[in-house]
């Protein structure tokens, strides 16, 4: 579990709350990226984590552009898990646990490959991480632009002043830092433009105003291939 970056977390709980399917229940933890707790009916209680969100959204990325999912046995002609663990800085182990996680989630299915349920995933995006993890920002820095300041996002806003960077010594950017929700988010943004893309938006869903969040959520539904 990532460390908390906040003080003490309040809790606030979102049953069927909007766009969420009535399956769920959400306890949701105030202080940002700690683990979201949440029942499905009838079943015991589970945690999601910040990286099953970063994981769910590298699976909706191969599949969008490579037309396929990964084999539930970790192997595939274009990934293996253990190739997704390079290009996403997390574990072979933790990936295997939170694809499973995420399948009891329903946002991935498992059947002959593993492939995100778009629509699940979007509601979540559009309507949970907000809650779950609030938008921080942690000084002036240089690092990669992120949401509108995403170069790859076509879009009538106009970018911030000061613009918004993760954090890495790799950016060409001096702007204001954003506490990515998990600290691999700056590293798989860096291997993959559509994945780039999807987490820009998320930003700006975690820490836009209601216009800005309006024109995000249309613009993430497009980009997972969701019709609104």
């Amino acid at each position: 579990m990532m460390p908390v970056l906040m003080g003490a977390a309040n809790t606030k709980v979102l049953a069927n709350g909007e766009g969420f399917p009535d399956i769920y229940r959400l306890t949701i933890q105030r202080s940002p990226c700690q683990d979201v707790s949440y029942s499905e009916t009838g079943n015991a209680s589970m945690i999601i984590k910040p990286q099953d969100t970063l994981i769910a959204l590298k699976y909706c990325s191969i599949e969008r552009q490579a037309g396929i999912g990964l084999a539930d046995t970790g192997l595939s002609s274009v990934f293996s898990i253990r190739d997704l663990a390079e290009v996403i800085g997390i574990s072979h182990g933790e990936i295997s646990r939170s694809t499973q996680r995420l399948e009891k989630a329903q946002l991935v299915s498992i059947r002959g490959g593993i492939f995100a349920v778009a629509r699940n995933l979007n509601e979540w995006l559009c309507y949970g991480i907000r809650y779950y993890c609030p938008l921080e920002r942690s000084g002036y820095g240089r690092g990669i632009g992120t949401g509108w300041n995403c170069q790859l996002i076509k879009s009538e806003m106009l970018p911030p002043q000061p613009g918004w960077v993760w954090a890495s010594s790799q950016g060409d950017k001096e702007a204001e830092l954003i506490v990515p929700f998990h600290n691999s988010v700056p590293l798989a943004a860096s291997y993959d433009p559509w994945l780039y893309q999807a987490l820009s938006l998320v930003e700006v869903i975690r820490g836009g105003k209601p216009r800005e969040l309006a024109i995000a959520r249309e613009l993430l539904a497009a980009h997972l291939g969701v019709s609104q």
